[in-house]
């Protein structure tokens, strides 16, 4: 079972994202927040292997989150699900600690096989420097 933490200033959106990647049984979502304040240590709390981050919230930025939740949970897959367009801001999210950066607008099934690649890629990471 892959844990996976939701941070999107969307409540709705996180409803979706729960619902379609809890479907099939081998995601569970552990945790969400609204924003990214104390993100690394509710994550680190809820045990979660992945989390899913926006990058534009009210009153944080998800860019800034980045370095602190790899800092705070080392192992952890980031994908980031962004409605800003990969080009303007992929680059910037990936040399700041995400392991995927997805636009909003691609598709569910997208987020659903970026999230178990990225607990896939974390475990082997972690078995490696075993």
């Amino acid at each position: 079972m892959t844990r996976v933490f939701l941070c999107d200033d969307s409540p709705e959106l996180r409803f979706l994202l729960r619902t379609f990647l809890e479907a099939e049984g081998d995601l569970a979502v552990v945790g969400e927040a609204g924003e990214c304040e104390d993100l690394g240590r509710a994550v680190h709390d809820s045990a979660a292997d992945v989390v899913v981050l926006d990058l534009s919230m009210p009153r944080s930025d998800g860019l800034a989150a980045l370095p602190a939740l790899r800092e705070a949970v080392p192992d952890l897959g980031i994908v980031v699900l962004s409605g800003f367009d990969r080009g303007r801001m992929a680059a910037r999210a990936l040399a700041l600690g995400a392991d995927s950066y997805l636009e909003k607008t691609c598709g569910m099934d997208a987020v659903r096989a970026t999230v178990r690649a990225a607990a896939t890629g974390r475990r082997n990471a972690r078995s490696r420097r075993a």
